[in-house]
């Protein structure tokens, strides 16, 4: 849909998240992860994209899709976006959730950590201290 790589209705790659959305929804799990997720790719202000689409609804929603539309480069669609969350707020914020990790190259989507552990090694060449105590 207008440029998104992910399908709309692709809640079955993020199983996890979906069933949050889902189960917390009421008290405004969709509203904080997309205000998570547009604050972080922008770099601006939680809360001000955590209260938009909780106070305003679809119309507040749709801004924040506008933001990721405007950091990716794709097409304007205000309406069409507003539409989508009046509909299907879940599944909108799951897709933005999945375009965001896609294009920033996360390797949530394909099971691998998305850390490199650290590499301890120990070297014999290593000073010993032996303490006075």
């Amino acid at each position: 849909m207008n440029d998104f790589e992910e399908a709309l209705f692709s809640c079955n790659k993020t199983p996890g998240l979906f069933c949050a959305l889902v189960l917390f929804s009421c008290v405004g799990s969709p509203c904080c992860v997309q205000g998570r997720l547009v604050s972080r790719v922008c770099k601006s202000n939680f809360a001000l994209h955590c209260f938009l689409p909780c106070g305003l609804g679809c119309i507040g929603a749709a801004y924040n899709r506008g933001r990721l539309r405007e950091k990716y480069s794709m097409r304007t669609a205000y309406l069409s976006d507003c539409f989508v969350h009046l509909c299907c707020t879940i599944c909108a914020v799951n897709q933005e959730f999945l375009e965001v990790h896609r294009r920033q190259g996360s390797s949530i989507l394909d099971g691998r950590p998305s850390f490199r552990p650290k590499k301890y090694s120990f070297t014999p060449e290593a000073p010993i201290f032996q303490g006075v105590y």
